[in-house]
């Protein structure tokens, strides 16, 4: 930016509309901040970026734009830097807004002369889908790294059960997820009932555990008939719901009325259908996106010939 300013300064013509121009025209949000921390005037960018008016934030504290505990904390960061004298090339910050929006900002400070007064140029880029992208590449990698611990870990593993417990624990931390478990399709031949079971079970420290619950250990596939659980899980279709997003009614039929969001994958032995691995999480409303559903699907096929070889 200061080349920028320099370059303006030796232009032919106006510097004042050569600045303006730059200045208005400019995607990334810029504005100047004085000693006291006001802002002496920003561009649309920057307003668009916090979603105020530059009417409602030129002449006011560079804090008004934040979360107010957030805020004071931004201010008193621009305060400390103003008195050492501190520039600060291209940091990277997760910034909590007034309206309660978060955005992911890297910023560039440096000092300029106005009048003879010291001030603050701040150059605003909203990075927030770079750093989302970035986010699910590292989740992404952290599960395939889990998937294929956990696949070792049941090939190496001669007790069944303590092979089944360690690797749904490697996939519950590397997916956050606050529960994972393993359910087994059981089918009464007398009675023609179809129902499911839990086999195994892995819960984070903040979460209950389901597999002692006697309200899980008979589930009929009939309880979510409208969900189409056993239609889905026989065809090879995995199911991902935001609870919030179904009805009261379908709402309802889930057990643990914690769950925010859940995505179950169905198990294939020898090509049929034989159970499911599913994934609870209780905290936020997560949306399962395609890649990590394309590798829980891989990881099904796994456990599937995992079952088969050690004739589960």
């Amino acid at each position: 930016m200061n080349g920028i300013l320099k370059k303006i300064n030796k232009s032919n013509s106006s510097p004042e509309n050569n600045f303006k121009t730059v200045w208005e025209k400019s995607s990334d949000g810029l504005l100047i901040i004085d000693s006291e921390g006001k802002i002496v005037m920003c561009n649309n960018a920057y307003a668009e970026m916090v979603g105020m008016k530059k009417e409602e934030l030129e002449g006011e504290s560079l804090a008004i734009a934040f979360e107010p505990s957030h805020g004071q904390k931004v201010l008193k960061k621009h305060l400390s830097n103003y008195q050492n004298r501190i520039n600060s090339p291209k940091i990277e910050v997760k910034d909590h807004l007034w309206n309660d929006n978060w955005i992911d900002f890297e910023i560039t400070n440096s000092f300029i002369e106005i009048n003879g007064e010291l001030q603050v140029l701040s150059i605003f880029r909203d990075i927030t889908e770079r750093k989302s992208n970035e986010n699910l590449i590292r989740k992404k990698d952290l599960l395939l790294q889990a998937i294929t611990e956990s696949i070792r870990t049941l090939i190496n593993e001669n007790d069944n059960e303590k092979g089944f417990n360690k690797a749904l624990a490697l996939l519950g931390r590397a997916a956050d997820v606050d529960r994972v478990y393993i359910y087994k399709h059981v089918q009464d031949f007398e009675t023609g009932e179809i129902y499911f079971t839990p086999l195994y079970e892995w819960v984070s420290e903040k979460s209950k555990s389901q597999i002692e619950n006697e309200s899980f250990r008979k589930i009929s596939y009939s309880r979510f008939k409208s969900l189409k659980f056993f239609e889905s899980f026989s065809g090879g279709k995995t199911l991902k719901f935001l609870i919030k997003n179904l009805s009261t009614e379908d709402q309802r039929v889930f057990i643990d009325e914690n769950i925010k969001s859940i995505i179950l994958v169905p198990i294939r032995v020898a090509d049929r259908y034989w159970g499911f691995i599913g994934f609870d999480e209780c905290r936020v409303d997560r949306i399962w996106n395609d890649n990590e559903e394309s590798l829980l699907m891989a990881m099904a096929a796994s456990l599937g010939n995992v079952i088969k070889n050690i004739n589960f």
